[in-house]
């Protein structure tokens, strides 16, 4: 007897390998991939067009056009949400998923889980005030945190008062 669909999960990121491959990218392609190999879990994937493959199913490329990460990220946003419409979880990673998870929870009463690759102090000696009030919006709000090391869910910690699960990502084996 086959499993039915018991969760859907709309998930939102930036970039997939290989089009872009950095290290959340890698993760996000990870877990699409993963996911796509069970039948009791439904995910979409929603990434800016220009960086989501055209040949890959339950991708969602949405036109961001021109414009600094902020205003491209709120056109990604409007998209998101309405891929969350039915939605069980939504998905987000690192400060630019706050406006399109926060959207998402509000209006469709979704649970959010937000992962933490680092932290804006993590990567800038001097961290933009905006990117650190953001990880502290998410932290407030996000129904759960995942960390993807013990070291940023130790900073997570000292930096927002509060500790993540810990999600290691790593290296896929070929």
């Amino acid at each position: 007897m086959a499993s039915v669909v018991s969760v859907s999960v709309v998930m939102l990121g930036w970039g997939f390998p290989p089009n872009v491959s950095g290290g959340l990218d890698t993760v996000v392609g990870e877990l699409h991939d993963a996911y796509a190999d069970r039948d009791d879990v439904a995910l979409t994937l929603v990434l800016p067009d220009e960086y989501a493959p055209a040949d890959v199913p339950n991708v969602q490329g949405v036109p961001t056009g021109s414009g600094d990460v902020i205003t491209r990220i709120g056109r990604l946003a409007d998209a998101f949400v309405d891929a969350a419409e039915d939605a069980d979880v939504v998905h987000t990673h690192d400060w630019f998923g706050h406006t399109p998870g926060a959207r998402a929870q509000a209006t469709h009463d979704v649970q959010w889980v937000s992962t933490f690759h680092s932290l804006s102090a993590d990567r800038n000696l001097n961290p933009p005030a905006r990117e650190l009030d953001t990880e502290q919006r998410i932290v407030d709000r996000a129904d759960r945190l995942v960390a993807v090391s013990n070291l940023t869910a130790r900073r997570t910690a000292e930096q927002y008062g509060t500790e993540p699960a810990v999600v290691h990502n790593g290296f896929k084996r070929v």
